[in-house]
């Protein structure tokens, strides 16, 4: 197999609901109506935004998405265009008219056994303010490059989700609390799972990375993938309602249980990626092999990252990008054997 077919892309975009997309008259004040009230103004941006998701280079093998409209009519369309190539999983936020979905490829030689893990509130019992965030789990066995490696299997464990605006009405903390939900469930799921889980942690987080709210998520051991690939580096990726152009999309990724235990196997991966593709175990003699060579897994690796439209800057918003108030944003990882990590 070669370097490039080990490799997939995942991909976040928050499509900016119709629902809550704002309208403005010539003057450029706002209207009380939204466009979900014009069906001559949503369903063109959504079809310019199903074909953003089928053009963009390398094809995503996951889709991360947020602000997803409940209505009838777009999900029929979305799924008319999307499930011949996707598995797809849905989560739709409590009293609210939008949510999360989330898009594994059916390409067998990817992924297998995908399936729907879990869908959860982000707050903690002992918070009293009303919450309407939700977090989608979705996990898949990853298909190994080398199956004549491999030891013990490794599953994907995906968690999509959009934080809280930081509205000034929001209590004090209530976002990093939300990231410590994600967090405890990434925690949970590994900790319990009787195979070697990569995490990955995902969304509108609206939060950039160095807030406390991403600090959260890589206190516990997550790392963040674009962080990792371009240095201090903060794409925009949303042009907000306040004008503000911010870099609030993130992909973390983890292998491991947690603190303790995880960053030695993260920093293993990374390590291997930047050597070589595959691993080698040492020369042992034939009668000590069996104590001596590591069980072998599947982990993943970021190796590049994009931002859409790729001719447009990372550090500028694009006024003409009128698809959503968020630029894509995908990161592509390469599949690699690596020694076991619990």
């Amino acid at each position: 197999m070669t370097a490039d077919s080990a490799r997939f892309s995942l991909l976040t975009f928050n499509l900016l609901a119709p629902c809550y997309k704002r309208m403005y008259n010539g003057l450029g004040n706002e209207r009380r109506e939204r466009e979900r009230d014009y069906e001559s103004l949503w369903r063109p941006r959504l079809e310019a935004m199903l074909q953003l998701l089928l053009s963009v280079q390398p094809t995503p093998a996951i889709i991360n998405l947020q602000e997803v409209w409940f209505h009838q009519p777009y999900l029929a369309r979305l799924e008319a265009v999307l499930s011949p190539y996707y598995h797809i999983f849905y989560a739709r936020r409590p009293h609210k008219d939008d949510g999360l979905a989330t898009l594994v490829s059916k390409n067998a030689a990817l992924f297998s056994d995908v399936t729907h893990v879990s869908t959860f509130m982000l707050a903690e019992p002992s918070c009293k303010a009303p919450c309407d965030r939700v977090g989608l789990a979705v996990s898949a066995q990853i298909v190994p490059p080398d199956s004549a490696q491999l030891s013990v299997a490794s599953r994907l464990l995906i968690v999509n989700t959009h934080l809280t605006f930081p509205h000034s009405f929001i209590p004090p903390n209530y976002r990093e609390m939300q990231a410590e939900v994600l967090t405890s469930f990434a925690n949970n799921y590994a900790k319990n799972a009787p195979f070697p889980v990569v995490s990955i942690i995902v969304g509108d987080f609206n939060s950039d990375s160095k807030s406390s709210v991403c600090q959260n998520v890589t206190s516990e051991s997550f790392i963040n993938c674009f962080q990792h690939l371009n240095g201090d580096v903060n794409p925009i990726t949303h042009f907000n309602h306040r004008r503000q152009s911010v870099y609030v999309d993130h992909v973390f990724l983890r292998h491991g249980r947690g603190k303790e235990r995880t960053a030695p196997a993260t920093t293993c991966c990374l390590k291997l990626a930047r050597t070589k593709e595959r691993y080698t175990p040492s020369p042992v003699s034939i009668k000590d092999a069996r104590e001596s060579v590591p069980k072998l897994s599947c982990a993943i690796v970021p190796v590049d990252s994009k931002v859409y439209p790729e001719h447009i800057p990372h550090h500028v918003w694009p006024t003409e990008f009128m698809v959503s108030d968020h630029r894509p944003v995908a990161i592509e990882f390469n599949r690699v054997m690596a020694p076991l990590w619990r």
